[in-house]
């Protein structure tokens, strides 16, 4: 009676040890992933690169300064009204948040330099794959540092 509660209405099997072939095959598998990330990652690269050209060019700047590493970052700084020592100062505590920092106060400048608002500021700190073509191939227009000296100014006119 207690025989037949125990015991199992399949068979089992005994399974077969991993041979070359299989190992082989799942290291095929995550190279040709890798490989197709790391596309990914140079295509969406030279996307925001090229959108970068054009967003210098739609604010009269050379496009190909936007080529250089650390020469765009001070010339973005320039067009979003930011003193250019801040990048400096960045770079003398280059550990804890200070890069955080700057990297979201020069994109939400950026932003509002192009007639965008805060938010497109921060999508462009997380996404510039995406924003930088929305400033470069869009209708947005340079209109310079937006301070509120400025804002104050064109409300009071």
């Amino acid at each position: 009676m207690y025989s037949s509660y125990y015991s199992t209405p399949y068979t089992t099997t005994v399974s077969k040890a991993a041979t070359a072939n299989d190992l082989g095959g799942v290291i095929a598998t995550i190279l040709g992933l890798g490989v197709l990330f790391w596309l990914i990652i140079i295509a969406l690269s030279v996307l925001t690169l090229i959108a970068r050209w054009k967003v210098f060019k739609k604010a009269n700047i050379d496009g190909w300064e936007a080529l250089i590493p650390i020469h765009n970052d001070v010339v973005e700084l320039k067009l979003s009204g930011i003193e250019t020592y801040w990048y400096f100062l960045n770079l003398i505590v280059i550990c804890g948040i200070g890069p955080i920092v700057l990297t979201f106060w020069k994109n939400i400048a950026l932003a509002k330099a192009f007639g965008k608002g805060i938010g497109f500021g921060i999508l462009m700190t997380f996404f510039p794959f995406v924003c930088y073509p929305i400033l470069a191939f869009g209708e947005a227009q340079y209109v310079g540092p937006q301070t509120n000296e400025t804002t104050i100014n064109k409300e009071e006119k």
